[in-house]
């Protein structure tokens, strides 16, 4: 017995080592040209990048290893947010770029919504990147090209957005009727304006105390309408094209549906490089 528990034991560490226990990044492989200044990439991305027209070996050699690592393959690899600068030798030649490592979110992490609802997944921190959208089930709930997800039956399917070679999961449940609950993410801030209390009307008799109950997720915020993006630290409001959205830090964006007028009052003031 003792023998057999010890071949299993084996068998099993040896496939431990030959499995592979998580999907590799695909590596990037970016043509870059000598005008090129300015390279964005994205928390966990790698790139083998080639320059146009060379054919000379390049060596990569980067000034904050902590942010963009290099290997001895000349393989980037984006470590966390923030900026760098890479430069590339070939013969007598050199590029120097500056690296731009997004760190970008859902700004939903999970959904329960009912047959027939839509909302909107964004990818956030990631405007500069363009983004792949597709779910794991059609027929349980679809995505188009702008994040615009719908409930088609019931059941459950997986949202992904990739961007870059890595993938963003987000889990949905479909169900015939029930309340719509969009998990945000940590990260996500969403700004309302605080409402104005109410005045208070004594009563003869005081109602029962209800208890209070403190959901989690929240619900639906809609986003029918026209949406903004936030610097909550510049109090600035952007379009959401605007070339400054991908710019802010993550702990300063904000998006919000209140009307231009709403937001002044709260102290925001428009973009000067936009046309309002």
């Amino acid at each position: 017995m003792k023998k057999k528990l010890s071949a299993i034991l084996c068998i099993f560490l040896i496939l431990s080592l030959v499995i592979p226990t998580q999907a590799a990044v695909k590596i990037q492989k970016p043509e870059f040209t000598t005008k090129t200044k300015t390279v964005y990439m994205v928390k966990d991305e790698k790139l083998s990048p080639t320059i146009k027209g060379n054919t000379k070996t390049i060596k990569w050699k980067t000034k904050n290893k902590a942010i963009v690592g290099v290997n001895k393959k000349g393989i980037w690899t984006a470590k966390k947010k923030g900026s760098t600068t890479l430069t590339g030798t070939y013969g007598k030649n050199t590029l120097p770029l500056k690296v731009i490592v997004l760190d970008p979110y859902l700004n939903y992490t999970d959904s329960t919504i009912t047959v027939g609802h839509q909302f909107t997944l964004k990818l956030m921190a990631a405007a500069a990147l363009k983004v792949k959208w597709v779910s794991s089930d059609k027929t349980v709930a679809t995505v188009n090209q702008s994040g615009r997800v719908t409930g088609k039956k019931v059941g459950r399917a997986v949202i992904k957005a990739t961007v870059a070679g890595v993938t963003y999961s987000h889990k949905i449940e479909v169900r015939s009727s029930g309340t719509i609950i969009l998990t945000p993410s940590a990260r996500y801030v969403i700004v309302n304006p605080t409402p104005t209390p109410s005045p208070v009307v004594p009563t003869v008799t005081p109602s029962p105390v209800r208890p209070t109950v403190t959901p989690t997720p929240v619900p639906d915020q809609g986003f029918h309408g026209s949406t903004y993006v936030l610097n909550t630290d510049t109090k600035k409001i952007h379009k959401p094209g605007c070339s400054y959205v991908d710019k802010i830090d993550p702990d300063n964006y904000a998006m919000t549906d209140l009307s231009i007028a709403e937001l002044q009052a709260m102290g925001y003031t428009t973009c000067g490089k936009e046309k309002w």
